[in-house]
């Protein structure tokens, strides 16, 4: 079964409620003082199940809105997520202040399919419901609403939820419409604006909204935003009918585990767990209603979208302001984070007057910090230029980040699309040579790839000619010398190591087949500087006083030290630092002795003769050899 939403729309007392009710048999106010007062306050819910001329079972589900301009924020709530508009105008009133904002606020929201009907037919003659007719049709004229299935000389259809009138033709012009409609997408990411948090006596935490995409099953763990609050489904309900699954596009009821419902508010949205998270910024295109006043950069608003609702500040990004009718490229500071993924649409109001004076569509949910406006205007034109192909938005942002490149959860969270779906894309970009993929699911752009490879190579080769006699370089110095990112840098080794560019031995990385060339340096030189280290003890010399005492080039003494490093003779003990292997000998008999005791600094002091200035190398050396290991300010000799 398909589930379709269909909202009402239309100013108060123009006869939503009795619609709805007329069509699905059910009486869709739920509130004591709705009933009481005749006016619906907020959302109101009911629906139908109807079959489609190809004989699919449709799901219809309505969301009545309130009229009344004092409750635009609740219709705002009901009206984010649905298919079909049913604008309600009633034929003793004719168009009115709230038919005008609503249908302008769904034309913001990017709704395309409705139907209009004139309400309370019976109330009028067949002169005054022409002259309505014609009002209503001049009104529609150039809107979403001219034209289509409903179109024709008795457009817009006259009704009567008293006597019946029209109701009949109403509900085959709405299945047909609903007919057209195509499903959601279920294999997306969850994502479930609430509209509706309450308690039941034995449930618990129930909440209620319209699946937006993805679907859900019971006992399927998710996450409430914003927070990054974990729950689990515990049953599901749609229409009151319990299910052990729900597809995308259906109002459904949820019980919630781990979770209170005074902490749910409307607004609040489901996602499932490491997608989606909400957001306080975001970058749009916006669009002036014709009517409105101008907007000054800087303006205080507020930002309506699905269910949420919040104060923010609108940053203009090449203007002072906008004019009415115009549309322009803007920051948006929220003061409540809201769940928002690009192409997502919302309405602008101003706080007082309360009017609708704009809407507009998210480009960006992710903007970068500390990034120029003129180089964020860049970046969102070439993304506004991408269009709807999924391999250029791509693209498009694995540039942005230049040489961090992009990872799978970020484009997951950037792009509002499945890990699955990510992978496909990439895939093709992969594949036409635009992306590199490593295996540890992180894109970069391939240019930037390419230059990471050649740059790997060429400081690899550079050290193997300065320095034939080691066995290659630290892998820590030689992303210093190439001064690439982690992601970057590891990629690219891997990717060389695959290919044998390069081999990995250890920390150390040198050209594939590589051997060291062992120079044997002058025995006299290699004998004097071993002299110097056996005289020294355990006080390391500084680097700079053995160059002195053989008057040596520095870069002599230190081919020298590697040569009698690799006979045994020296062993480094740190950076310059090197001991002779007799006196390491020593320490070890000497420690040996101490077994399963403690030495702090001092002690070790007082064994080994040295300033504290030496000791501290030595005890770091012996805990990296595992002759001790430290425990809290003292060292335990193993």
């Amino acid at each position: 079964m398909r589930p379709i939403v269909i909202g009402t729309a239309g100013h108060i007392d123009h006869g939503k409620t009795a619609l709805v009710k007329a069509i699905t048999g059910i009486d869709p106010s739920r509130l004591r003082e709705e009933k009481t007062r005749g006016i619906t306050i907020d959302l109101g819910f009911a629906h139908r199940i109807v079959a489609a001329r190809d004989g699919a079972s449709l799901q219809l589900s309505f969301v009545d809105v309130p009229g009344h301009s004092a409750f635009i924020r609740n219709m705002l709530a009901g009206v984010g997520g649905i298919d079909i508009v049913l604008l309600v105008i009633s034929a003793e009133e004719g168009v009115k202040p709230q038919t005008r904002e609503h249908l302008a606020i769904c034309s913001l929201l990017g709704i395309r399919r409705g139907i209009a009907v004139l309400s309370k037919a019976d109330a009028v003659s067949s002169e005054r419901l022409a002259v309505v007719r014609e009002e209503v049709r001049v009104f529609l004229k150039g809107s979403f609403l001219e034209g289509g299935l409903e179109s024709g000389p008795d457009w817009p259809l006259p009704t009567s939820a008293q006597t019946g009138d029209g109701l009949g033709e109403l509900a085959e012009r709405l299945t047909a419409l609903a007919g057209q409609i195509d499903s959601r997408d279920g294999a997306g990411l969850v994502r479930l604006p609430i509209d509706r948090s309450f308690s039941m006596r034995g449930f618990g935490t129930v909440v209620t909204g319209t699946l937006m995409a993805g679907t859900i099953e019971v006992d399927q763990k998710l996450r409430l935003e914003p927070g990054g609050r974990d729950t689990r489904i515990r049953s599901i309900q749609v229409h009151g009918q319990s299910c052990d699954r729900a597809p995308a596009g259906s109002r459904v009821a949820l019980n919630l585990a781990g979770i209170d419902h005074s902490s749910v508010v409307r607004g609040d949205t489901i996602v499932a767990a490491e997608t989606l998270a909400a957001v306080d910024e975001i970058d749009a295109e916006v669009t002036l209603l014709p009517d409105a006043a101008p907007l000054k950069h800087g303006s205080r608003v507020t930002f309506h979208a699905y269910t949420s609702d919040s104060p923010a500040a609108i940053l203009l990004y090449s203007q002072s302001r906008m004019e009415p009718g115009s549309m322009a490229l803007a920051r948006l500071k929220l003061g409540r984070p809201v769940v928002l993924v690009p192409g997502d649409r919302f309405i602008l109001r101003l706080p007082s007057p309360s009017e609708t004076i704009a809407g507009g569509t998210v480009l960006d949910a992710a903007p970068l910090p500390k990034q120029s406006r003129l180089e964020a205007r860049r970046w969102l034109a070439s993304l506004r230029d991408a269009g709807e192909s999924a391999e250029r938005r791509l693209l498009c942002r694995v540039t942005r980040r230049q040489m961090a490149g992009l990872d799978l959860a970020t484009a997951v969270r950037e792009m509002g699309m499945t890990p699955a779906r990510i992978r496909e894309i990439s895939g093709r970009c992969v594949v036409a040579g635009k992306l590199g993929e490593s295996g540890r699911a992180h894109f970069f752009e391939r240019e930037l790839y390419e230059m990471a490879l050649r740059r790997i190579e060429t400081e690899v080769t550079r050290y193997h000619v300065s320095s034939p006699e080691q066995a290659g370089i630290k892998r820590a110095d030689l992303q210093a010398r190439t001064s690439l990112p982690s992601a970057l840098f590891n990629f690219a080794v891997d990717e060389l190591t695959t290919g044998k560019v390069i081999g990995v031995g250890g920390d150390t990385i040198s050209r594939y087949g590589f051997a060291a060339r062992l120079i044997a340096g002058d025995p006299a030189n290699l004998d004097a500087l071993a002299r110097i280290y056996a005289k020294a003890g355990l006080e390391t010399p500084a680097l700079r006083d053995v160059v002195a005492e053989l008057r040596l080039a520095e870069r002599e003494v230190q081919r020298l030290l590697v040569v009698l490093v690799k006979e045994s003779v020296l062993v480094k003990i740190g950076n310059d630092a090197y001991v002779h292997r007799d006196r390491l000998a020593e320490l070890r008999r000497t420690l040996a002795g101490m077994r399963g005791k403690s030495m702090d600094v001092p002690h070790f002091k007082q064994i080994t003769g040295l300033s504290r200035k030496h000791a501290i190398p030595w005890l770091e050396f012996l805990d990296r050899e595992r002759i001790t290991r430290r425990v809290g300010d003292a060292r335990l000799v193993l």
